[in-house]
């Protein structure tokens, strides 16, 4: 069941929804706020008109949504084309921590007394 802005309610099933939340449904029932009820076979709602979507306690959600993507292709696996798994980055011990920042500033260090050895000196007489 779907609750409107207006305050109507619509009663069916749901055939398909847009990322819009627009939304086709069969077998409807409508009712107004003060009570009066109209039969449809085929209803269209617009996204913005909706208030609440009301889900039956016996449906499970996620088993439909995985449902719904397998029709359309999406899920094909855990690791299928398109669901590829980032790269995991190795996790180090506290020591290894330690020697690879010691690597790190011994070739800081290096890569800085090399910059200043290329430097020209203050009493070089090139210098002005």
């Amino acid at each position: 069941m779907m609750e409107l802005r207006n305050e109507n309610k619509v009663h069916g099933k749901i055939d398909s929804v847009d990322s819009m939340m627009n939304t086709y449904m069969s077998n409807v029932t409508f009712t107004t706020v003060d009570g009066q009820s109209n039969q449809f076979d085929l209803f269209y709602i617009k996204g913005k008109q909706i208030r609440y979507v009301h889900i039956p306690d016996e449906v499970d959600v996620i088993a439909t949504i995985q449902a719904q993507l397998a029709v359309y292709g999406v899920i094909q696996s855990r690791t299928g084309p398109g669901m590829q798994r980032a790269p995991r980055r190795k996790i180090f011990s506290s020591k290894e921590q330690k020697q690879r920042r010691k690597a790190k500033i011994e070739q800081a260090v290096k890569k800085t007394a090399k910059m200043l050895a290329s430097l020209p000196k203050a009493d070089s007489p090139d210098v002005t």
